[in-house]
């Protein structure tokens, strides 16, 4: 947890390719909720700068690798929203939302996800 934080601000202060380096050895390393939470900071820190193709990959990898940190696969679904709205591609952002409330129907990122659906109408 102290190598996520720390990479946290890391990028926070431009250091991206050490923080990129950092969650990459812990997500490498684990295969539960803290690999997880790593892998999903690297997409969010790729989607931070831009770097979308980077973060979608980033993103993707939470649930192929972690399938039990159902959190990290909801956030990182949520993630993937933003991004593919973002891009302005709806029928992918209208894809991986409608695949979030299906399968994490109650959590704070379904709720999230059904107000950028009604807002992308």
């Amino acid at each position: 947890m102290a190598t996520i934080e720390l990479a946290h601000l890391n990028s926070h202060e431009g250091k991206y390719e050490e923080a990129i380096g950092a969650l990459e050895q812990v997500s490498t390393r684990r295969n539960d909720n803290v690999g997880a939470e790593a892998q999903y900071t690297i997409g969010d820190i790729y989607f931070d700068n831009g770097t979308y193709v980077l973060a979608e990959k980033a993103f993707l990898r939470v649930e192929y690798v972690y399938p039990e940190s159902v959190v990290w696969i909801a956030k990182a679904y949520l993630a993937l929203g933003k991004l593919y709205e973002r891009q302005s591609e709806k029928e992918k952002t209208k894809q991986v939302l409608t695949k979030l409330l299906e399968k994490f129907s109650g959590t704070p990122e379904a709720n999230e996800a059904r107000m950028i659906l009604a807002r992308s109408k």
